[in-house]
């Protein structure tokens, strides 16, 4: 037998890939788009504000593996009873922080964002199939809803369940086979369970449930010459099903069906009308610029797109369109929905423009280097590898000491304040604004009494809430008030409580004692105490 006979008898036991691994220069393209917005969560700087609010609190769950029944690091609100609606998402914040530093609360923040952009993108893939209407929608979303963006609380664990429950919602109507509506019927619950836990807006997926079935009910009794066949209708039954089932699953929490009620009627805590995100939208503002954008594409979109609405976008997006007018952190979830209801009509502009050009360029061929290679696999996995071995997320696996603390934090955060107020701590009862109030409970003294933080708003009785608001605008009677609180600590923020600092620094019997560029710390001279009259 000759050698290369011998040789051909041989079977070829080298693995060998699928084709179905052979990827498009456009899914590379699409890796470099989530890899660079993973990038970016990743390096958005800790901020000030109520973010260590929430680490506190998960923190003191942990500690004392209870709920706390009133706010435990605001004294002037002692007493008054609290709903921890985010107690889950800030155990999970807070144990992310033990475990990885607060390195951890940049990856938790970056893994939950990408998890959400991808649910979307998934969502646009499928009413479309097309890569660019990903970009696309991807990019709608960013856009509209970019003011929120770098805010890491438990609200982003919110976001990523409203994601996926509008993919399984859009993948069942798709898909329409029994296993995505025997998973719809599970998992929808189980998300939205998991949802009610981590975060209070559990309440806007049961209204863009709610108004799926009403969509569906009101589609049947359009279309049926006979109204009573919606009783027959197994897809209005399934959503009906689904609808009670995730609400029955929003009532498996610590406090039971009185979560649902404390979350419905939560936005009308007065308090909430001084807090700038829960102001109504006003047009000359960075939410108004992308809102009043989204707009103007939505009208060019209806105008043109040949897409029919279904009656449960047309709620879904009527909904979200009012209550973001209303309250202006409600752009968190009329983005998404935005980008949901208007890519179809995108995709459809898309396909009649290319249908245009392909009669003008009809001799055009697609170039070798467009289909299918695992050249672009590679340069995919490429891109992920890359782009974990630089984001700070992997400092542990790899060592290093990651971000430097400049980096790490915002430049309004009051760490040199802090310090110097933890190595000459006040006695008594402080006065600071309220967006340092969460950084200083956690990181300042132990013991400290500050004045108003950011989770305490809708906690502290409306009078104290109002005196706080008086004091830290320097209104009449601040003397008085400063009294009234036995308060011999100021700390005030230079740039944004300007008329304050003047008003304190020229105070008869007090003293600057701390100053940098950020703020100032002043107290009472001795001899001159808060009167207790």
């Amino acid at each position: 037998m000759s050698t290369s006979t011998s040789r051909s008898a041989i079977p070829d036991l080298a693995p060998q890939i699928g084709v179905k691994y052979a990827l498009l220069p456009q899914q590379v393209l699409l890796t470099l788009l989530f890899a660079v917005l993973f990038l970016h969560l990743n390096y958005v700087p800790l901020y000030h504000t109520d973010l260590w609010g929430h680490v506190a609190y998960g923190n003191w769950i942990l500690d004392q593996r209870a709920l706390p029944q009133e706010d435990p690091f605001t004294p002037l609100a002692e007493g008054v009873p609290i709903t921890c609606t985010a107690w889950l998402g800030q155990v999970a914040l807070a144990q992310a922080g033990r475990w990885l530093g607060h390195e951890g609360f940049s990856t938790v923040f970056a893994l939950t964002g990408l998890a959400t952009a991808l649910f979307l993108g998934r969502i646009f893939w499928l009413q479309t199939r097309s890569f660019l209407m990903v970009f696309a929608g991807t990019g709608i979303v960013f856009f509209v809803g970019f003011t929120r963006h770098a805010i890491i609380r438990p609200e982003i664990f919110g976001n990523l369940c409203f994601a996926a429950i509008l993919w399984l919602i859009i993948r069942a109507e798709i898909h329409v086979t029994w296993r995505t509506r025997l998973l719809g019927c599970f998992a929808i619950p189980l998300v939205m369970g998991l949802w009610a836990n981590l975060h209070g807006s559990f309440v806007v997926g049961l209204a863009i449930l709610g108004l799926d079935l009403l969509g569906r009910a009101m589609e049947v009794v359009w279309k049926a010459p006979n109204p009573l066949y919606a009783f027959t209708d197994r897809a209005l039954i399934r959503k009906l099903l689904i609808v009670e089932l995730a609400t029955l699953a929003t009532m498996i929490n610590p406090y039971g069906w009185e979560l649902l009620i404390h979350s419905l009627v939560f936005p009308t805590n007065p308090n909430l009308n001084d807090v700038l995100e829960w102001f109504r939208l006003e047009m000359i503002s960075a939410e108004g610029y992308t809102v009043g954008a989204s707009w103007v594409l939505m009208a060019v979109a209806l105008r043109h797109g040949r897409v029919t609405l279904k009656p449960r976008d047309v709620l879904w997006l009527s909904l979200l369109t009012v209550a973001v007018c209303l309250r202006v952190r409600m752009i968190s979830w009329y983005a998404p929905i935005f980008a949901v209801v208007m890519v179809p009509q995108l995709d459809d502009i898309r396909q009649r423009v290319l249908a245009w050009g392909s009669h003008r360029f009809s001799d055009w061929r697609k170039p070798d280097w467009l289909n299918p290679s695992f050249h672009a696999t590679l340069l995919c996995l490429l891109i992920v590898w890359v782009t974990f071995t630089v984001a700070p997320c992997s400092t542990p696996i790899f060592g290093g000491s990651g971000r430097s603390e400049k980096h790490l934090y915002s430049k309004e955060t009051p760490r040199s304040l802090t310090d110097y107020l933890r190595e000459h701590p006040p006695v008594g009862q402080i006065m600071n604004p309220q967006w340092w109030g969460d950084y200083l409970a956690i990181a300042g003294p132990p013991d400290l009494q500050v004045f108003m933080t950011t989770n305490a708003v809708h906690v502290a009785p409306q009078r104290v809430w109002k005196d706080y608001l008086d004091l830290a605008r320097g209104r009449d009677g601040f003397e008085r008030r400063l009294d009234l609180y036995r308060i011999n600590t100021i700390v005030v923020h230079s740039a944004l409580q300007p008329y304050l600092a003047k008003l304190v620094k020229g105070l008869a019997g007090w003293s600057v004692v701390y100053e940098d560029e950020l703020g100032f710390v002043a107290q009472r001279k001795q001899g001159s105490a808060a009167s207790t009259k």
